[in-house]
């Protein structure tokens, strides 16, 4: 997405790739802060290209754990 926002992002305004995965991430930070300590499980679904913002954002939290939903997926087989 790196040309995409170079070519485009300024002329976009809110719409460019960059303002997207900061509202986008606001929303999830918030939703993520309301909850904080209850242990509580959130399971993100957002288009491939925003996997890389979304992880580098979440890594910096020490309130996550960080699962890998295609071991959940493959216990639903035969259900």
């Amino acid at each position: 997405m790196r040309t995409y926002t170079r070519l485009f992002d300024r002329s976009l305004g809110p719409g460019g790739w960059v303002a997207i995965n900061r509202s986008h991430w606001a929303n999830i930070e918030r939703a993520l802060d309301r909850h904080r300590g209850e242990g509580a499980r959130f399971l993100l679904t957002y288009g491939a290209g925003h996997k890389g913002p979304f992880l580098r954002e979440l890594r910096q939290r020490d309130d996550i754990v960080l699962l890998d939903v295609g071991e959940f997926l493959d216990g639903l087989e035969g259900k």
